[in-house]
């Protein structure tokens, strides 16, 4: 019937409730569940001997965490519980925030990786001098790769166009951050076109970690070449325009340039296109 028989010193340090007023009297009379009901949950979880996770109000009517550690007795040919109180409110706040941070870092995590696949984007990380590097899913995803744990270098590396792999090393060995422009030839032989910058980052405590960033910009370089095929058209009928053809821009203080010339102008004004 929760009816207190015997309390011990810690038991009225943690309730605050002097040892001659909780005598003779219930836990449901001293206020200390909660919640009405929980009592009668704790009395069931006792049959299956585990211990019992639940707020219970004690010292100045704060709710505390506590856990319930149960053992069934016999005394004086009566059936009584023999409970063991654990305040375990630190350990319950602690483990609320690591759910918290680890529920806010998936949810950053996620984020990221919705942001790389959004703008064909990946990056890699790769602990200095060591062989093993760390891709990410969107860079897989942009390289048309199946995903694994860890790569080699030489796996990682082994897309590049050998005409482009000296500019990557040099960008590689300087971690300066350049901007590199490489040609990665996919499994299935087509290619493709990346950019990159390579970084270093340093954390107290741990090894220098070398990085890159990766985007596709095989999109953009498919534009500048048809924009280039487009101005070499324009050049070439141009050429065979009688006269010379030339575009000059006003600007609204009066001020004009010309900002392009056929090749006409050799023979019109004796100058080269670009001189004017």
């Amino acid at each position: 019937d929760g009816t207190l028989l015997a309390v011990n010193d810690a038991w009225v340090r943690l309730t605050g409730t002097p040892r001659a007023e909780a005598l003779g009297r219930t836990t449901t009379e001293l206020g200390h569940w909660d919640l009405l009901g929980r009592r009668e949950d704790y009395l069931e979880q006792v049959l299956q001997a585990r211990p019992f996770d639940v707020d219970m109000r004690l010292s100045g009517g704060v709710p505390r965490r506590m856990r319930l550690h149960t053992t069934a007795l016999q005394m004086n040919g009566e059936d009584v519980l023999l409970v063991y109180l654990e305040d375990v409110t630190h350990d319950q706040d602690a483990e609320r925030a690591l759910r918290q941070a680890n529920t806010a870092l998936q949810q950053q995590v996620g984020l990221h990786r919705a942001i790389e696949r959004l703008a064909h984007v990946g990056h890699w990380t790769n602990a200095a001098n060591a062989d093993e590097v760390i891709w990410s899913p969107g860079l897989f995803a942009i390289a048309r790769m199946e995903p694994v744990d860890v790569l080699t270098k030489a796996v990682g590396r082994g897309g590049i166009h050998p005409d482009d792999n000296p500019a990557w090393l040099a960008a590689r060995q300087a971690c300066d951050e350049r901007e590199v422009d490489f040609r990665w030839q996919l499994p299935d032989g087509s290619t493709r076109w990346f950019r990159t910058r390579i970084g270093r980052t340093t954390v107290a405590g741990q090894p220098d970690t070398d990085f890159g960033v990766v985007m596709d910009i095989t999109a953009e370089k498919t534009a500048a070449s048809e924009i280039a095929q487009q101005l070499q058209f324009i050049r070439h009928t141009a050429a065979r325009v009688p006269g010379l053809i030339y575009m000059a821009r006003r600007r609204p203080g009066g001020a004009s340039e010309i900002v392009f010339a056929s090749d006409a102008a050799r023979e019109v004004f004796e100058l080269e296109p670009a001189e004017m």
